[in-house]
């Protein structure tokens, strides 16, 4: 059965990529356009990061269907410059995850103020390091790809999901559960296992994934 589902998504994989990164950037664009709508509500402000979150995921997947095409007929160096694209999208996405899960935490007591900026910290000694110097010391493309990416995975990915899921329910208890509104509640508790389920897919599993795969390709 794991074999038949493997030989699926492999035989289908540019329809999968596709439809992955569609649904991502639709909900990018959705979220964009319901944060501008003025509303009180503290969750509301930190929507932008989940917007920024979709679109930028979506058109990181996207790029597993048009590089290869591009590849067909661009110089090799273009075609470096967009898998290097390719992974800043990956890591930017998730800097968003990250930085949506501690907007979720706000208003953070003065003493954890330096917290909103751990996100791009991390950012940064991602950047510095596994992209930057990994370019300069990891020869092959295909290599560097798969370290740099599963890092962002690791070091981005995988925290941002886990505090946007606790910010998420932290949100609920606080300010929704209170209100008395049962059905909002439950929404939120939702969507913050799917937050916890996502940074882990996206970060452990999807990280673990990318290695392997990109070793054997």
């Amino acid at each position: 059965m794991r074999e038949a589902l493997q030989a699926f998504f492999e035989t289908n994989r540019i329809i999968v990529y596709s439809v992955y990164g569609q649904v991502f950037f639709t909900l990018g664009v959705i979220l964009a356009i319901q944060s501008l709508r003025h509303s009180r509500l503290r969750l509301a402000q930190a929507l932008p990061w989940l917007a920024l979150l979709g679109i930028l995921h979506g058109l990181h997947e996207w790029g597993d269907v048009f590089i290869p095409i591009q590849a067909t007929y661009l110089p090799p160096f273009l075609v470096q410059l967009l898998h290097i694209a390719q992974v800043f999208l990956l890591a930017l996405s998730f800097l968003c995850l990250f930085q949506f899960g501690i907007s979720t935490l706000s208003p953070l007591p003065p003493r954890w103020r330096w917290a909103f900026w751990v996100p791009t910290g991390v950012f940064l000694i991602w950047l510095l390091g596994p992209f930057y110097v990994g370019l300069t010391v990891i020869p092959e493309i295909e290599a560097w790809h798969r370290v740099a990416g599963a890092t962002a995975r690791y070091g981005l990915g995988l925290p941002g999901g886990l505090i946007a899921a606790y910010g998420l329910r932290l949100h609920a208890h606080r300010h929704i559960a209170p209100l008395g509104l049962p059905h909002i509640l439950r929404t939120l508790r939702v969507a913050g296992l799917a937050m916890a389920g996502y940074g882990i897919a996206g970060g452990v599993s999807s990280g673990r994934r990318f290695l392997f795969s990109r070793a054997t390709s």
